[in-house]
């Protein structure tokens, strides 16, 4: 019998890993953590705590590049419904530095200055609606009064992210967004500030999450979780050849277009300058966390590889592999168990799902690159080059009432709370040295950033999904 995927938040709304609510305890629907070990932050002296709070708020119908501002928190536990998350740094495992699949898009000509805030502010917008609400802030629809276009607007405290030693981690999300350009990618377009609050613009997804069709279908086919997963790899190829890698890869942080297509959010966890193993934190989701993770080992990209093995085998089997309700034996399977498989599952799927889930991370597939993945029998099917173009169909379009539509998000959560509103508060007003950490935060996209560059390079399988 197919064990239905649980929910892992009460809100259904992957907005970032942000701490706690002023008002509500979000810690108890967090379900991802990550304890900080690294010691790059530049406002480390400020953060005397190498340990950080984040909430993973998660939002159903948003992507927002920045997909989420996240900060570190100090519990170690994640995935399971009552566990706060913990955000840090951290390092690759076994590839590489950027290699030719694709031509990195680094915003040279990204506009960071305090002046921005001058001309891009909360007037250029009108809040349409509340869809998410998690431990530092809100986060709105809106759309923008000169271009009409919609966005998600994500409101950050920054006396929450200051007292909960997130500083760093809701920087380095924003500087990591405002680099990346991928179809399959949440964009970041505008960042700005206000005495109290800061503000991201990014991409507005109303197609819901993917943990939620998952939920509603219990499996999926093969050849759909095969077209999930291309996308994915694509992503995640993407961020590794820029040496970032994610470390929160689940269902909760896949969001669905309009279109069906995946957009990958909830960069709160996620590491720059990642070239080589090293030291790391323990960081993200348990249930798809990496053994090398979990035993406190030098770690890289490898960690989204596994990760991708999880996803794999959820979707198809409808539960993760090494699931347990006590969490220092679900700990123990992740280390030194295999997966174990219903009869149903291929023997290709199997292949693929082994070779990713290999304890050894210098052994698991991908360690070599995501050429080394796509080139499995797998993907034999494969096109890739239309699949990241977007011309092959995805296997399930949300149901939308065009881009304002917002049914797709389980606003449950949010009753009581006003609507179109992102009031000041009584926030105590910042130090001059407190907002010396906001210094270069504002920030507008530069148009040639919006336009992907695949190389000439993308390995070429043939398959008809």
């Amino acid at each position: 019998m197919v064990q239905k995927h649980k929910p892992t938040t009460l809100v259904d709304i992957n907005v970032n890993k942000i701490g706690y609510n002023d008002e509500d305890d979000l810690n108890q629907n967090d379900n991802s953590e990550c304890e900080t070990t690294d010691n790059e932050s530049p406002l480390s002296q400020e953060q005397p705590s190498a340990q950080s709070n984040i909430s993973n708020l998660n939002i159903t119908l948003l992507s927002i590049s920045s997909s989420s501002l996240s900060s570190t928190t100090t519990t170690p536990e994640v995935h399971s419904s009552d566990e706060s998350s913990n955000s840090g740094s951290d390092n690759e495992s076994t590839v590489s530095t950027p290699n030719q699949d694709y031509t990195p898009l680094l915003n040279s000509q990204c506009t960071d200055s305090l002046k921005i805030s001058n001309s891009i502010d909360l007037t250029k917008f009108t809040i349409l609606a509340l869809v998410g609400k998690g431990g530092f802030g809100k986060v709105f629809q809106v759309q923008n009064n000169e271009s009409q276009k919609i966005f998600a607007l994500k409101i950050i405290k920054k006396n929450h992210i200051i007292a909960r030693k997130s500083v760093f981690n809701t920087i380095s999300e924003k500087d990591i967004l405002k680099r990346i350009s991928h179809p399959f990618i949440v964009s970041l377009h505008y960042a700005f500030q206000n005495e109290k609050k800061l503000y991201l613009v990014m991409d507005f997804v109303n197609g819901g999450q993917l943990f939620g069709h998952l939920k509603r279908e219990g499996i999926l086919t093969e050849d759909q979780v095969k077209y999930y997963l291309a996308e994915l790899i694509l992503a995640l190829e993407h961020l590794h050849n820029n040496n970032i890698i994610h470390r929160d890869l689940k269902p909760e942080n896949i969001l669905i277009d309009s279109d069906g297509h995946c957009i990958l959010t909830d960069f709160g966890l996620a590491k720059e300058d990642v070239i080589e193993e090293s030291s790391g934190s323990f960081c993200g989701t348990l249930e798809y966390m990496a053994p090398e993770m979990i035993q406190s080992k030098a770690y890289g990209k490898a960690v989204d590889w596994w990760s991708i093995g999880v996803l794999c085998f959820d979707m198809l089997v409808g539960t993760t592999p090494f699931e347990h309700k006590n969490r220092a034996l679900m700990q123990d399977k992740i280390i030194n168990e295999k997966p174990k498989y219903p009869k149903f599952i291929s023997t290709t799927a199997r292949s693929f799902i082994n070779g990713l889930l290999h304890k050894d991370p210098k052994r698991r597939l991908g360690s070599k690159g995501a050429t080394e993945i796509k080139q499995h029998p797998f993907f034999k099917s494969v096109q890739w080059r239309k699949m990241e173009s977007k011309e092959i169909k995805p296997p399930f379009i949300p149901t939308t009432n065009g881009i304002n539509d917002i049914s797709n998000f389980d606003r449950e959560g949010l009753k009581g709370e006003h609507q179109q509103r992102d009031s000041f508060s009584s926030s105590p007003m910042l130090s001059s040295s407190q907002q010396a950490f906001f210094k270069n935060f504002s920030y507008v996209r530069s148009p040639t950033l919006n336009n992907f560059i695949p190389s000439n390079q993308l390995v070429e399988t043939k398959i008809a999904l």
